[in-house]
């Protein structure tokens, strides 16, 4: 329920109005059904029950506003804080990518913009290093990049001997453990398909609701949990990732 207000850009008050359709400051657990069949979240009655119980912390059978903003307050700033590390690691990824099939290094892109011949260069001008490897728009991502490459936000020079080595090494380190996290997720589908005897094309089509030919991230969610698999949102970004990537290679 928070990821759909913090998706949709949802303040609170808005949040609280949506479910408070009569406007007497509380939600009914009719308007609480009402409210999520907005939402479409495609939740069960028990479910959506369930959710109105950890709302509802007065025991009263009503949802007040204090005890709304209380409970969504907390779990969208939880929300938000998944999206940006899940952002961040995309863009890892990305920035890998582009190295990997860049014709020039990092090293070299850098020593190109070695104007002093010091060994380092302007800070303001990493910028043009990261989009030379084909990556637009990297601003939002510099204070993560500086961190990878183990320089501060406010330094003024980079050393890129050390800022190349240390941010490839980064990069490999996160490969290595989105591999690692995607291929236990695997292992354990792999696992409960073959305890019930489903092949894998076999679930390619269980997924496959609408005919499509492909699956969405959502249909893949849902047969992930209809196998009894609860996974957590780094091993399914994980997992999604990595089968885009296959995907793109084949």
């Amino acid at each position: 329920m928070a990821t759909a207000f913090f998706l949709q850009g949802f303040n609170m008050r808005r949040a609280f109005a949506l479910f408070d359709a009569d406007g007497d400051g509380a939600i009914s657990a009719k308007e609480f059904r009402q409210g999520m069949a907005a939402l479409n979240l495609h939740l069960r009655y028990d479910e959506i029950d369930d959710l109105m119980h950890l709302c509802d912390r007065g025991g009263d059978g009503q949802v007040s506003y204090d005890e709304f903003i209380s409970k969504m307050d907390v779990s969208i700033k939880t929300r938000a804080g998944q999206v940006l590390e899940q952002v961040e690691e995309a863009f890892f990824e990305r920035l890998g990518e582009a190295m990997e099939y860049s014709r020039e290094t990092l090293y070299d892109i850098m020593q190109d913009y070695d104007f002093e011949h010091d060994g380092t260069i302007d800070a303001a001008d990493l910028p043009k290093v990261i989009k030379k490897l084909g990556l637009m728009n990297p601003e939002p991502h510099l204070q993560h990049v500086l961190r990878a490459g183990r320089c501060g936000l406010n330094d003024k020079r980079i050393d890129y001997t050390d800022f190349s080595l240390n941010l490839e090494a980064e990069i490999t380190r996160r490969k290595r453990l989105a591999d690692s996290v995607h291929e236990r997720l695997l292992q354990k589908i792999s696992a409960v398909l073959k305890s019930k005897g489903i092949s894998l094309f076999e679930f390619f089509v269980m997924l496959d609701v609408n005919q499509s030919g492909t699956v969405s991230s959502l249909e893949l969610k849902t047969g992930v949990q209809q196998l009894g698999l609860h996974a957590t949102p780094q091993e399914f970004q994980s997992l999604w990732r990595a089968l885009h990537r296959a995907v793109g290679q084949m």
